[in-house]
């Protein structure tokens, strides 16, 4: 499947680019939301969107995929104490470094996209790589519940990356009335 290609591709050129531990720093995972007991900084792989692009596929597949990369970073105080302004403010220095790292690690990467490439069985591969299409402008405060732990035992700031326009282009012949992909 492209998508799954395409996140494994993706963290695997993550962990390779920005030298982080996959055990302890980055996973794909089905939303943005970290495994329990992550570290102080963690990043999350995951799926945002798989489209047709073809409005009347007759003989084509024309697909266009999506992820994000969220990137979580706890934080040792509560973010709406009296620290709040000082604690956003590094929280959005250091995030908005991250996010640049992984913007400019995966926009319109073809090393990633001929990774993700050789995980997919068929003919037919992804043609066009990963964009950028934004990011938050501000991280956003999270509680004890983006960690699995009580709400107010824990918080942190959250930032998402979002990428799309991975695109792939699959025949699709009719015999007898059945379609067959190939």
């Amino acid at each position: 499947m492209s998508i799954a290609a395409l996140l494994i591709a993706t963290k695997t050129h993550l962990v390779t680019t920005l030298g982080l531990d996959p055990a302890k720093h980055i996973d794909a995972l089905d939303t943005g939301q970290p495994s329990p007991f992550v570290g102080q900084l963690y990043y999350v792989v995951h799926p945002t969107s798989w489209e047709s692009t073809n409005p009347d596929p007759a003989d084509t597949l024309d697909e266009t995929y999506g992820l994000s990369v969220t990137i979580t970073q706890r934080s040792a105080v509560a973010p709406r104490d009296k620290h709040a302004s000082e604690i956003f403010l590094k929280a959005i220095t250091g995030l908005g470094r991250q996010a640049r790292e992984v913007m400019v690690a995966v926009h319109l990467n073809y090393d990633l996209m001929n990774a993700a490439n050789a995980l997919m069985t068929g003919e037919e591969k992804l043609c066009e790589p990963l964009r950028f299409r934004g990011a938050d402008a501000s991280p956003r405060t999270v509680d004890g519940d983006w960690f699995f732990a009580e709400a107010d035992k824990a918080s942190g700031m959250v930032l998402e990356v979002r990428f799309g326009g991975a695109r792939r282009i699959q025949a699709v012949h009719k015999h007898g009335g059945a379609d067959v992909v190939e």
